[in-house]
């Protein structure tokens, strides 16, 4: 499988997948002269739905303009915008690091001088925002990004508020609620006093490693608006009390009790730091990373082979590579072979083969086919055969450097052919390529009992069964089995297209009886979406480089399956949607089953936002509309739910913790999508509750 759908993005050449988000995937990348990495982001546009398009695709614009205006080392800066094949994109810098959510989950407890650190640089970014009036609206752990230097920067003004701008108006409350300020929460209107309060609950959860409002949506909802939390230095040891009274002024429930200003804040902060310091200590240990590459093992100098001026010196040279050639082998098969062998073997190779050709002598020559040929290459074949991830092997019997020992025989049997030496080489290329391929020939009787033995298929195992046949595929890439390539491209395909009509036979089954069994089993196979859409995408390949007999037959009952499967999920969508919508009219609903059907419609969804093909986008356009469309009828239908119980003055405890519980299950699923209208929405429903509580 490719490790990105697309190789260049206007004029910048894909390099890798860095994450995927709602509506888009963020790639590394770099120009097509190189210079530094970057970072894009990308929003497709046939995503969103009709009635939310204009909104997104300007928050979107809002946030590469914040990002390409702005200019401080603690700000994502943004340099490029563009629209090209259906996507609008930004090209940002590229941060190496990690996110704070993910040093606060991974890493031991950050040092109170660490958490400050962390917090100033923060405060210095807010700053310069707030000088040029613009209030970001969603500080979180989530959206600061830390190098490993400790350094760190702002990320994600898609939210933001901007002066004189009408994406962001009074009754948003456009943000994540844990991390709002009770006015933003309340739909009042925000000023750069918001963010002070969410620097506080980033600051009380960085030094106690808890959220100071916590809990189920409405019950932090409550706490944000009425509950002061505790001082910090009661929640965990260690806290100095000297940062209680900064860290409580910035979580101040009315915007003029906290601090003016950003820099006021750090002020503040800094002072505490200084009060603190005999009980801190002195030291301000760096930010650990989550790991560190450990540093290649150094071999020594190499003397390129251009170096060598003299015929004795070229015999002298070739005597000692003779040498480090074969102990080198050596080590790397009496052992685990390692990217190292594989990089020290290659230089010393070319050298070998350069620095013989220049001697013209063919006993030089014999020397390298007599240590390689003979006896290397055989072996590392057998090795090869003997350690291949088949389908079905035990995980024991896999080399864990199998693939290593693949790209060992490639180079040794490059070399010896760039001799016109390979005798024995060229049987033992032979022998693997014959047995890999005769793998994929194996696994169909496999494939069929996973298949059709049992009513539901094993998707996991079928899926890790790929995962297998892609090494395979990949080792026959690296020995440049041309034919053989593209006989197991073909066999893939025609897995996938034999599984996916699987799986079509069963989500159809359950669309068109309503059978109760056949519901367990659709259920089964949408919490294994992930592996469903990696077995889909097989099947949308572009440049699959078939060119086999009825390949083109093959590939099209590929395209013809994943478009019953689209059409087969908007009904089992719209299927879902009614069954929620009848059991809650009837009082049915509970919160376990309608949060896993909700569940099951965030699957459909991330199968269509996941498989990216440009044929099929009019299709999966379609099912992200009826998702969107089928969630926003829930949304309706319990929100009249809890007005109607407002209206009767009815107190059931029950009735009004199920209401919160599929209100904050629905805002938490229209959050992860990006509908952030519908998710403002909802918060304000559950505001009314909360208030209508007290």
């Amino acid at each position: 499988m490719p490790e990105h759908e697309i190789d260049t993005l206007g004029p910048y050449r894909i390099e890798a997948v860095l994450g995927r988000g709602a509506m888009g995937v963020v790639y590394r990348a770099h120009t097509a002269e190189g210079g530094r990495p970057l970072a894009i982001k990308t929003l497709r546009r046939d995503l969103a739905t009709a009635s939310d398009e204009q909104a997104v695709i300007a928050r979107f614009q809002m946030e590469a303009r914040i990002g390409m205006a702005f200019d401080h080392p603690n700000i994502i800066k943004v340099r490029d915008y563009g629209e090209a094949g259906g996507l609008a994109y930004m090209a940002m810098d590229f941060i190496e690091g990690q996110d704070l959510k993910e040093l606060l989950v991974r890493q031991p407890p950050l040092g109170v001088d660490e958490v400050v650190h962390l917090t100033l640089q923060l405060l210095d970014a807010l700053n310069y925002a707030h000088r040029r009036r613009v209030v970001h609206r969603d500080i979180k752990p989530a959206n600061v990004r830390v190098r490993q230097d400790a350094s760190i920067v702002l990320t994600d003004f898609g939210v933001a508020h901007v002066a004189a701008s009408e994406l962001t108006q009074t009754g948003d409350m456009i943000g994540t609620p844990a991390y709002m300020a009770p006015e933003q929460l309340q739909g009042h209107a925000v000023d750069h006093r918001a963010d002070m309060f969410s620097v506080g609950v980033l600051l009380y959860q960085m030094l106690t490693r808890k959220r100071p409002f916590d809990g189920s949506l409405a019950a932090v909802m409550q706490q944000l608006i009425f509950v002061d939390p505790p001082l910090p230095s009661t929640v965990a040891a260690g806290i100095p009390p000297a940062f209680d009274a900064v860290i409580m002024k910035a979580l101040a429930k009315q915007p003029e009790q906290r601090f003016a200003t950003a820099a006021e804040f750090a002020t503040a902060l800094r002072t505490a730091a200084e009060r603190s310091r005999g009980y801190i200590g002195t030291a301000a240990p760096a930010v650990r990373p989550l790991g560190e590459s450990e540093a290649p093992a150094d071999g020594g100098e190499r003397v390129p082979a251009s170096a060598v001026s003299t015929d004795s010196g070229v015999k002298r040279a070739l005597d000692r590579l003779e040498a480090s050639i074969e102990a080198e082998i050596r080590e790397a098969l009496g052992g685990e072979t390692t990217g190292r062998h594989l990089d020290r073997l290659t230089a010393w190779l070319d050298d070998f083969v350069l620095l013989s050709q220049r001697l013209g002598g063919q006993p030089n020559e014999d020397r390298l086919v007599r240590l390689i040929d003979g006896r290397v290459l055989p072996g590392l074949a057998d090795r090869i055969v003997k350690g291949a991830p088949i389908p079905g092997r035990e995980s024991a019997e896999i080399r864990g450097d199998w693939l290593f020992c693949v790209r060992l025989f490639r180079s040794l049997h490059g070399a010896l052919d760039r001799l016109a030496a390979a005798r024995a080489g060229a049987t033992a290329l032979e022998r693997i390529k014959t047995e890999l391929a005769g793998v994929f020939f194996g696994y169909s009787a496999t494939l069929s009992r996973l298949l059709f033995s049992e009513d539901d298929p094993d998707i996991l195992r079928i899926s890790l069964d790929f995962m297998r046949l892609d090494a395979i595929q990949l080792a026959l890439e690296e020995l440049d089995a041309g034919r053989e390539v593209a006989q197991v491209r073909s066999s893939l395909v025609m897995f996938a297209s034999q599984v996916m009509q699987k799986v079509n036979a069963i989500v159809r089954q359950f669309t068109q009886t309503g059978d109760a069994l056949a519901r367990f089993g659709v259920a089964n196979l949408l919490v294994e979406i992930e592996e469903l859409i990696v077995i889909a995408e097989r099947l949308v390949e572009k440049d699959m480089g078939i060119d086999l007999p009825g390949s083109a037959v093959t590939a099209g009952i590929g395209r013809e399956v994943i478009a019953e499967f689209i059409a087969n999920a908007r009904k089992l969508a719209q299927l879902t949607v009614d069954e929620v919508i009848a059991e809650t009219q009837q009082g049915q609903a509970d919160v376990g089953s309608f949060t896993g059907k909700l569940k099951q419609l965030g699957f459909l969804y991330l199968f269509a936002t996941r498989l990216d093909d440009q044929e099929a986008r009019p299709l999966l356009h379609d099912l992200v509309t009826e998702v969107h469309d089928g969630v926003v009828n829930l949304a309706k239908e319990v929100v009249g739910a809890a007005q109607a119980a407002i209206s009767a003055g009815r107190r059931d405890e029950d009735l009004a913790n199920r209401i919160d519980s599929q209100l904050a299950a629905l805002y938490d699923l229209c959050q992860d999508f990006g509908w952030l209208d519908i998710a403002n929405w909802l918060l304000m429903e559950l505001r009314k509750r909360v208030l209508q509580d007290r």
